[in-house]
């Protein structure tokens, strides 16, 4: 194998940006072997830039530090679409690879890429390989759901579930209390729960009859927490026209973070999670307006099913709510607010 003494370049590449010192390595004539450049890196560790060329062109990380390679190395994550290896080195250190497949579409592995350098910044020396290997478990998630971007049906999902996080959650209880509390990308038995209050986020076309799917018996039982709600936006989704895109609404939220980085990397991280990513913004074309956002409170007699309703030996429930019959539950817009002023005052 063969690499650049990172000395030997050490001055320059420090100032490399990931993109840059790639394209440096790109551009070495016949290149064989495997190739490396250092990036700006804390004492104690370091962190490089790859370009492997023993089957075809395969951009990579290595991130070099002190750690338990012992315990880490039985935890290392199958990602598809990566190549993940972790290897002794000299003076106790290890190193953790990260490269692409051939197969791999590239867009999504340089914004993978990004995302862990700027993730593990800060990270002291002898947690840097475990920060690194969390955060792989974070992507492995997000290319089991949307590797080639989210479908429609899951772009409505995302957009219910942003909206209620930009509308109430944020202005409410705060940026790092809002999205510390959104669950729906991790697939929790509510889409937003905190302890005092769970929120239940659904999307139906505009177009048939109004109902809403409940995925288990668990999903509308009061068990962790003290309040329920139910929101349910109708969304006229068109190829164009009037409303907005997922990427805009994304940007919303961002910027409603209003430079908290503690929320925004949550925040960040859940998007993964949900499946989207910045290079896939392209693709979301689909124009979104709200034509109707329903609230409602689980309470007393809401027609639900919980666990306490299943006969022995039946689980695993899933049925369908009819909206239209649910007015005795109906929270005015007033109402709604009153609720979530309450929770976080």
């Amino acid at each position: 194998m063969k690499t650049v003494n990172s000395q030997s370049e050490g001055a320059s590449a420090e100032h490399l940006g990931l993109d840059e010192a790639w394209r440096t390595l790109e551009s070495r004539p016949s290149s064989q072997g495997e190739f490396r450049r250092r990036l700006p890196s804390p004492q104690d560790q370091d962190h490089f830039a790859l370009m492997n060329f023993s089957s075809g062109e395969r951009r990579g990380l290595l991130f070099k530090a002190r750690g338990p390679f012992a315990t880490i190395q039985p935890n290392l994550p199958e990602v598809a679409g990566l190549d993940i290896s972790l290897a002794d080195s000299e003076n106790g250190a290890i190193e953790l690879r990260i490269l692409e497949s051939a197969a791999e579409v590239t867009s999504v592995f340089k914004a993978l890429a990004r995302d862990i350098t700027s993730s593990v910044k800060g990270v002291e020396s002898t947690m840097l390989i475990n920060a690194v290997v969390k955060r792989l478990e974070l992507w492995q998630g997000f290319f089991s759901v949307a590797h080639q971007g989210l479908s429609v049906q899951a772009q409505a999902g995302l957009v219910a579930e942003l909206l209620t996080l930009r509308d109430y959650f944020i202005p409410y209880a705060g940026a790092d209390k809002a999205v510390v509390s959104w669950f729906g990308p991790e697939r929790a038995l509510q889409d937003f729960c905190d302890g005092r209050l769970a929120v239940e986020v659904k999307s139906t076309s505009t177009t048939g009859a109004r109902h809403v799917t409940i995925s288990s018996e668990r999903q509308l039982d009061l068990i962790q927490t003290e309040t329920l709600l139910l929101v349910a936006y109708s969304l006229d989704v068109r190829q164009d026209g009037m409303g907005f895109r997922l990427p805009n609404l994304v940007a919303d939220v961002r910027e409603a973070m209003n430079g908290n980085e503690y929320a925004r990397l949550t925040l960040e991280a859940r998007l993964i999670r949900s499946g989207y990513i910045n290079e896939h913004a392209g693709r979301y074309t689909n124009t979104f307006e709200v034509r109707r956002r329903q609230w409602l409170e689980v309470r007393d007699d809401f027609p639900r099913i919980t666990e306490a309703d299943l006969p022995e030996a039946v689980s695993q429930v899933k049925y369908k709510i009819d909206l239209e019959s649910c007015g005795a539950w109906v929270l005015s817009a007033d109402d709604t607010l009153d609720v979530f002023r309450r929770k976080y005052a």
